[in-house]
Order: structure tokens, then sequence, then C-alpha cells
């Protein structure tokens, strides 16, 4: 078995990039248009304007200066496989959970949104519409983790017009159903034949994907129901398991007479392999039906899982091939997965893709690929059922994320996520032409690295992202002539080319300098620069490092720890916003708002107005009411992952302008375990010793929120959360 157990694993070392990430201070996407904190005082000082001999001036820059050398490179290529771009010109919504051809079939594209529609497109590069052939929305409950979450055709639809959806209805039970076309594929009926039912407990850990083999049977997955460490490995029930039916065979379905309990006897007659937590995606290669299974793990691992029939693959007596939450356990009869990967190296959740079975990269033959859904890694695994498996990284899309995989009738893979991309031969680049030392980069002065070059901004924000008390500089580069977009909910969108840089030093000593990059193709991506002991330059990290201060040990994350907090939900870029802008700076001109200097100087596309008419984030040691510094606070610590569809493992929504009464978390009960506290719950009114919320923030071990980027508990902040939370009386 593979392990990937730490950042020096072999197949990792061609990773360049760092990240400008967790142990940042930037925070996330905010609403101009709430009703919060309308008494924020818009001049307050940042943690950088701490000159009190500083005079205050109206603009803290005369004018925009040039850039003419801090240029964003090309993105280190890892060579193997790059993703493309495909037809770009659709304009459906991005929550695709199904993308497939019809059997036979070469002339459409069909997916599946998660809100219960299904589409279709010609196969053409560049087709521009999609039009809707099934909507069921209004039977699917679309929330979290639910939602339509399979199609698989039929393998003789040309005869039958047969498709089989897997969806979750508003009495929250997973569905697996046939619906028909008569008019192949243009249409379907409406009209469904349900095969079979599954009550959830909970909205998380359903599975829910469907495929159908070469045997001609129909295989399902279903998670442990959201059950977290007390799911079943019991090979009786559906929950945790991988089920193998034959649609055909039966009313409304037959057991295939080689399913390893077919006769119920050690089992559930549909059971085909169990142990699972959540088999979010898997697949059946289509030559030889082998089986692979993506299982999203709890906090320490995500897992590839090779099935074999009747197999027991573990969970909950384990988390991969460690044992869960215990010291010793009874592995007798367990299988381990293929392979296995750390959150320690960024894991989030694995998503299951697919055994290559096409011709256009001809070293990818028979393997099988898989992503992470945190960092947009995609990994190729080498396994025939026998001897040791190899894992190497083959491709990478920063803050990507896809859900799932697609497959065409040719073998070749796709990968839907926003644009849809096709996996092609790699250009085999050369990772040596990306910068190696930050002197290189045209973003600092190459005389003396420890300074700006002349085209830098610099700029603050309101409020932090703790990093254990660091001190830090930042400063932003936009291409010369162009401008920042600031969108409805005030988030800053940058210029393709944009660099934000930021700097950290403690008690005097420089430890490192990250560099966020907006690349050509759009999206975002981080790299760490660890200074040298004698200050003279800083060199390019390879996957995370640590620098030794008089306080401890500083870890400079690696690229997949990075993109756990700049998630594509919360916008990549993160901390630029009016609302973490509109404050006091100390300028070389002197003390002046951000809003109102950057404005000035023609940095935006449109005034964002007048700094008193905006909204600011309050100071967490100013003097506002407790509530906001609070909200304000946990909106920079937290919201980037906890808010809809970010990867928060909870109902919360901590965005500051949230209404509290829609925050998701007063008197909800914890779905991740209770820390030993009896009677825990997300938020517990009046009492912060019982909030989770407050909890997490108070430790540093594994149950750490944020789980990376600090060693330390944030004195300060956590005692403002614990006044708001004290304060509460009620719900409302």
């Amino acid at each position: 078995m593979y392990l990937l157990k730490n950042t020096t694993s072999l197949f990792l070392l061609a990773i360049l990039t760092g990240c400008v990430g967790d142990n940042s201070d930037e925070g996330v996407e905010t609403d101009t248009d709430t009703d919060t904190d309308t008494d924020t005082d818009t001049d307050t000082d940042t943690d950088t304007d701490t000159d009190t001999d500083v005079v205050d001036v109206e603009f803290g820059l005369d004018e925009r200066p040039g850039n003419s050398t801090c240029v964003v490179p090309n993105r280190p290529n890892i060579g193997e496989v790059e993703l493309e771009r495909i037809f770009s010109g659709l304009s459906y919504s991005s929550r695709l959970t199904a993308l497939l051809q019809i059997p036979g079939e070469d002339g459409w594209w069909y997916g599946a949104e998660r809100d219960g529609r299904i589409f279709r497109w010609e196969n053409d590069e560049s087709a521009g519409v999609a039009e809707e052939v099934l909507n069921i929305s209004g039977r699917v409950l679309d929330d979290g983790e639910l939602g339509l979450l399979g199609l698989a055709f039929h393998p003789d639809f040309a005869s039958n017009g047969e498709l089989f959806v897997s969806y979750t209805d508003n009495a929250m039970r997973s569905v697996l159903a046939r619906l028909t076309s008569y008019d192949g594929g243009e249409s379907f009926e409406a009209d469904e034949e349900v095969l079979l039912t599954l009550q959830q407990p909970f909205s998380n850990h359903n599975g829910g994907d469907i495929h159908f083999g070469p045997d001609g049977y129909l295989y399902m997955s279903f998670g442990d129901g959201g059950r977290s460490s007390n799911g079943p490995d019991d090979p009786y029930t559906w929950f945790g398991a991988l089920l193998r039916i034959d649609p055909d065979g039966g009313d409304p379905y037959g057991i295939p007479e080689d399913n390893p309990f077919a006769n119920g006897t050690g089992g559930a007659p549909e059971v085909y392999a169990y142990g699972f937590r959540n088999p979010w995606r898997f697949t059946v290669d289509p030559l030889n039906g082998d089986v692979w299974v993506g299982d999203v793990g709890h906090s320490a691992w995500e897992e590839v899982d090779f099935v074999v029939p009747g197999g027991n693959y573990g969970w909950p007596t384990k988390e991969g091939s460690s044992c869960y939450e215990a010291s010793t356990c009874d592995e007798s009869g367990l299988i381990d997965p293929i392979v296995e990967y750390s959150h320690d190296d960024g894991g989030v959740s694995v998503i299951g893709g697919r055994v290559y079975r096409g011709s256009a990269i001809p070293s990818l033959q028979g393997t099988y690929l898989f992503s992470e859904w945190g960092t947009g890694q995609v990994w190729a695994v080498d396994y025939d059922g026998d001897g040791e498996p190899f894992m190497r990284e083959v491709a990478e899309i920063s803050n990507f994320g896809p859900v799932t995989w697609g497959q065409g009738n040719n073998g070749e893979i796709y990968l839907p996520n926003g644009p849809i991309r096709r996996m092609v031969p790699g250009s085999g680049g050369s990772s040596d032409v990306f910068p190696q030392t930050l002197s290189e980069t045209g973003c600092v002065d190459v005389s003396d690295p420890g300074k700006p070059a002349e085209g830098m901004i610099p700029y603050g924000v309101n409020v932090e992202l703790w990093s254990d008390a660091a001190e830090k500089e930042r400063f932003m580069a936009l291409p010369d002539g162009e401008q920042i977009r600031i969108g409805p909910d005030g988030d800053f969108e940058y210029p393709v080319g944009s660099v934000l840089m930021k700097s950290f030093d403690r008690d005097g000593q420089r430890l490192e300098t990250r560099l966020l990059m907006r690349h050509e193709d759009g999206d975002w991506a981080g790299y760490a620069y660890k200074w040298r002991a004698d200050g003279s330059d800083a060199d390019l990290v390879v996957n995370g490092s640590t620098v030794s201060t008089s306080q401890g040990v500083w870890d400079i994350p690696s690229k997949g720890q990075c993109v756990q907090c700049h998630t594509t939900v919360a916008g990549q870029s993160l901390g630029p916003t009016t609302a973490q802008f509109n404050g006091s700076f100390a300028f070389e001109l002197g003390s002046a708002n951000q809003i109102r200097t950057f404005d000035h100087i023609g940095l935006f596309e449109e005034s964002p107005g007048l700094p008193e008419e905006l909204d600011a984030l309050p100071a967490i040691e100013g003097t506002a009411p407790a509530a906001d510094r609070a909200r304000a606070y946990l909106d920079v610590q937290c919201a980037h992952c906890h808010q809809p569809d970010g990867p928060g493992r909870s109902s919360l929504d901590l965005r500051w302008t949230t209404p509290f009464a829609d925050l998701g978390g007063c008197d909800v009960s914890p779905e991740n375990g209770n820390l030993g506290v009896s009677g825990a719950k997300l938020i517990v009114p009046g009492d912060p010793s019982r909030s989770i919320l407050s909890l997490r923030l108070h430790t540093t071990d594994t149950n750490a929120m944020p789980p990376v980027g600090r060693s330390q508990v944030d004195a300060l902040g956590t005692a403002v959360v614990d006044e708001w939370i004290g304060s509460l009386t009620d719900c409302e």
C-alpha cells in the first residue's frame, strides 16, 4: 500500500507551490447591503497603522505607480497531463454532479445539475447551447450534499431509452429511479419507476453515485448517513455500502447470482462491498469491471479503495489504514485502502475518478485517476490488482475542486466544475523556469529583496486572520492599465496578472514572503519563499517548510494547506474587500483611508462611493459592540470554509453579514463529534464552554478551527467570541 503521509513523498517533489493562505490575514466576501453594525467607524485603524506620529492626509498616494517588473509568469507545469477548457460557450450553472454520453452515441453530452435538471449539448468544442431534457427539481431536495447525485444510461439505451437517476427527495430519502426517453434522448418522460429508497438520518454522507458495469449490472453507493464515528460496517444494511443490482432481472430489480450475499446469508443480497464512510464517487472500469471507490475521510485520512466482492473496508473501526480514535482495533477481516493521503498534506475530500481508457495519453492507459476537492490536485494510481500500487501527481488546477468526473465513450477524461476541462497530454514544461528566488520575481527590489519593487502598492486590513501574532507587510500589483472590479458584495475582483504579496516577521526575524498570483487561466495560485538566515534573499518552498524562531517553530504551509483557506467559494484572493479596506492605513505620505486613496489613484473600474457610506469590519480590539467584533472575527477566521457550498463540515454560515437567526449553528448538534463535552452544540446561548464554535478556537490540536496556519490560541479573539456567546439569551 502506498502512503502519502508527509510532504517529502517522492511523487510530490515536482510540486513547487507554497501559498499565500493559511497564516494570512485576508477575510472573505462580504455583503455591503447588510444592516449589521451600521454605526461602525469607517476610520478604524488597520494593524499596520501603528506609528502615532503619522499625520493624517486626504490621500495616502498621489498617483498610481507603474508596474513593469511584478509580472505573473506561467504557472509551473508538472508536464505529464494538462487540463484544457472545452465547451466554453455553455451558459448553464456550475453545479454538475454527472457528465456522460449515451452508450454508442457520441454526438451529445449530458450533464446533471444538483438541483434536479438534466441538460444535453452537442459534442462540439465550440458548443454554446445546453438544452434542458428533464427537470425533476420539484421532487429533489437540493441542499449541501443532497440533490440529483447520479445519472446512468442503460447499456441498451438505443433500444429501451432507459435512464437511471439517483437523487435525494423532499423527504430526505435516497432514491434510485428509472426514467424513459422515446425520442433517443431529446427528452425524458417525467414519470418515474422507483427501484429503491433509503431514508437518510442526516443530510451528509449519502453517497449517491451510480454506474453500469460491463457486466450489465447497476452499481450504487451509499454513505454512512452522517453518523460519523458510530456509522455501521454491517453488511446487512445499505448504509456505508456499495450495492449491485440487475435492473432487468425482476420487479423492480433482480439480484445478480454472483453477488457475495445473493441468498441473504452473511449480508443484504444487494450489498457488493461495505465498510465505507462516504463513497461519494466511484467507478467501474469499462474494460475489465474493476471497481474503484474514493471514500471521503473524517478528520485525518482520505482513501482510495480497490473493491473486491464482499470486502469490508473498515469504517468506522478504521479511517484509512489507521485505527479511528483508538490506540488498538480489531483489524481482522478489514481491507486497507490501496492509497491514502493525510489531511496534514491538505486533504479535505477525495473525489473518486475514472480508469483511463482513451488514446490521447498513452502513459495513462489502464491507470486509475482521482482528485482532491480542496486542492484541485489530480493523481494517477497504477495497480492491476496485484503487487504494490504506484501513485503520482499528474495535474493540478489551483482552487479548482471538481466534485465529479466525466468520461466519454472514447475513454477520454473530463473534469466539470464551472468550466469543463478535458485531460490532454502535458507540454512537458520545466519547473525551473519559474522564479526560484524572491529577487527573481520582479516584485521586490533586486538590490534589497526585503523592500518592495516600485510598482507595488501597500495595503492593510481591518481584521486579521490570526497568525500566531506574526507581524505582516502587504502589497499588491496590477498590470498597468488594468483595474479592480468591485462586486455587489464588496469583494474585489482583480484582473488577470495581479499579484498579492505578504511578508511575515517575528521578533524582527523575517520568516517568509508569499505571493498570490492570478494566472492567465483566471485561477489564483500561491507561492511561498523562505527567507535565508542572512536575510539576503528568499527561496521558493517545495511542499511546505519550517523556520526556527525565538517563539518556537514557524510552519510554512504546503500548497495543499494553502487552498484549504483560499477557497473558490470565498473568492480565492480573500482579504481585499471594501469592508476590509475601509479604514486608515499609514502610507508614506501619511495616514489616509484606503478606499478613498485607491479610488483617487484610479485602481477601481467604478468608484465604490464615499467611505462613510460604505460598510467596514470593526477591529477586534475596537469599541464596537462585542457581537459585531465577534462576528467580524469569525468571518475572517472561519467563513472562507463555513458558508454555503463551502468545505466547512457543519451547517454554519459565519459570514458576518448573515443574520444571526440564519447562522445555522444555534442549538444545533455537531455533525463531527462533541469534543468530549456533554450536551455540546455548535452554539449554546450563554455558555461558550459547551459551544463547539468556541471550543475549536480554544484548541490547537486536530480539532482546531481554522485547522491550519496557527499553533497558538488567539487570547483576544477567543475572549471576544466568548463574550458574544455568553451574552446570547436565545437563538432569535
